[in-house]
């Protein structure tokens, strides 16, 4: 009974001790994550959670990744991996709301500059027109030209402004926009009709990347399959005969050997996305 207690409490108490020691670099180190997450989601206009939250918590899910790997599966060495992996899923998460958002943008975007030009048309101006866009758009566009129009009003110059969203909108067809409105203002011209142009331009741009998303749903269906088939062989060997797939998490030879098939995996499916991911 001693000899158990001891076996229980011996492990825990040495994870308390390590735990308190190296904790003020644990803490140095997660303050410099939150810098860089917060810049992140400053620049991506992300205000659902702020960088020290997404900081703690990849924290915590990194330690909840390693407790699942060593009591449940029972290994070092799987534990570290999925301490690794599990740290990035939160970010990964926040990064795929955004990247979601972009594309809301960029999906948007084309019915945001036809309404510009039709209100210019109307007798508005620029910034007029922003905020009746604004206000008959739906999110997130709609956050978008406002903000513009804002930071206008706060005392930027309407360039800085139209700069400024280049870096939040990350689409090549608005910086094109942006392009057009200041050279439009600088050297003069018809600006509703340039808007009007380059929306047209971009139903275009649409209509053949729907058109290739079409053609190459075969090759990005074969890289889900490249991707999720050996995680479905592997977790039928371990349903069928567990004792000869068990030294992939319990032996350190095993540990890296599943390491290095799971970065081949990645690789492979990534390569796979890259090669049928055409860009119009």
């Amino acid at each position: 009974m001693s000899s158990t207690l001891i076996l229980i409490v011996l492990p825990l108490v040495s994870i308390v001790i390590l735990t308190v020691s190296v904790w003020p670099f644990i803490r140095r180190w997660l303050d410099q994550r939150s810098e860089i997450y917060q810049a992140y989601l400053d620049e991506s206009l992300w205000e659902s959670i702020t960088g020290e939250d997404l900081s703690r918590w990849c924290f915590l899910s990194a330690i909840a990744g390693f407790c699942l790997g060593f009591l449940i599966l029972g290994g070092v060495t799987i534990a570290v991996l999925l301490m690794v992996l599990t740290y990035f899923i939160p970010f990964w998460i926040v990064r795929f709301q955004i990247n979601s958002r972009h594309h809301q943008l960029e999906v948007q975007l084309e019915a945001g500059l036809q309404n510009l030009a039709n209100s210019m048309k109307a007798g508005l101006t620029f910034v007029m027109a922003l905020k009746d866009a604004a206000r008959n758009l739906p999110d997130p566009i709609s956050e978008e030209l406002m903000f513009i129009a804002k930071e206008y009003e706060l005392g930027k110059s309407l360039d800085e402004a139209l700069d400024h969203s280049k870096r939040r909108f990350r689409s090549i067809h608005w910086n094109l926009a942006v392009l057009a409105i200041l050279v439009s203002r600088q050297q003069g011209g018809n600006l509703s009709e340039t808007l009007e142009r380059i929306s047209a331009f971009m139903r275009e741009v649409f209509a053949i990347d729907r058109k290739v998303q079409v053609m190459t749903s075969e090759g990005r269906f074969s890289a889900k399959i490249v991707g999720l088939s050996p995680l479905f062989m592997g977790a039928m060997m371990y349903i069928g005969a567990p004792q000869t797939i068990e030294p992939l998490f319990t032996d350190w030879i095993g540990g890296g050997i599943l390491f290095i098939a799971l970065m081949l995996n990645l690789i492979g499916f990534f390569w796979i996305e890259k090669i049928v991911a055409i860009e119009i």
